[in-house]
């Protein structure tokens, strides 16, 4: 199986991202992924090194750590959150003329963005290996349609909290939550528990069916899964 690694904002994202890459390269190949070390560092399911959009940019305008990472990988996923987009150290309007902009223009322009703090020898060695992961507004939002949310432009927005309201109303799901609020318990064996259901085929694609950035970025991996392409297209 290809290698794979990533880099994301924190330790939760990265076991989301693991389970919906690990069951779509399951129901394709019949295995799980291998997974070299990825950034920021977990153990023991908890984040051992600083994360953030900022610490994602940073690794990627790293020319040294990001080409020795794509050359120990057939594929690095570059994962990022959109619900900082407009800070101004990232620049990405999210709304034009008093209105949402499609989720689709969103994703274009933070793929371009990112790709443009890496370096043209970078992008013209490596691009057939790097994946991008953008999750409009959040990985939680990617969640969502596991737990009965569906697709509105509204479950694109303050998804870790409609999340815990719909896991507070089982009582299986509660001890996800910190002290029973309305606040999920940010670790990695816990949100891998969340996403597992992305292992069955089902549940992925309903939840594609509901979430746009889900559906995109599952459109984009396949070309890196699928048997065949050992070294994938930028996307």
């Amino acid at each position: 199986m290809p290698t794979f690694a990533l880099v994301t904002e924190g330790g939760t994202d990265q076991a989301i991202l693991k389970n919906i890459l690990n069951g779509l390269a399951i129901r394709i190949t019949g295995d799980e992924l291998d997974w070299s070390a990825s950034r920021p560092e977990v153990s023991a399911g908890k984040q051992t090194t600083s994360g953030g959009w900022e610490r994602v940019f940073e690794f990627i305008e790293n020319q040294e750590l990001f080409t020795d990472m794509l050359l120990r990988n057939n594929c690095v996923v570059i994962h990022i959150d959109t619900d900082c987009a407009t800070h101004k150290n990232f620049g990405i309007e999210l709304h034009q003329g008093g209105e949402r902009r499609p989720t689709q223009d969103i994703i274009k322009d933070i793929k371009a963005l990112m790709s443009s703090k890496m370096s043209e020898e970078l992008i013209n060695s490596f691009r057939h290996k790097i994946l991008f992961a953008i999750a409009v507004h959040s990985t939680e939002c990617w969640l969502l349609p596991l737990y009965g949310k569906r697709r509105t432009p509204s479950n694109e927005q303050n998804c870790e909290r409609k999340l815990a309201v719909e896991l507070s109303k089982k009582t299986d799901t509660r001890r996800y939550l910190v002290n029973r609020e309305m606040k999920l318990i940010k670790d990695f064996f816990i949100y891998d528990e969340l996403s597992s259901p992305y292992y069955e085929e089902i549940d992925a694609r309903e939840a594609c069916i509901h979430n746009e950035s889900l559906e995109q970025f599952i459109t984009d991996a396949l070309v890196f899964i699928e048997p065949g392409d050992d070294e994938g297209t930028k996307n």
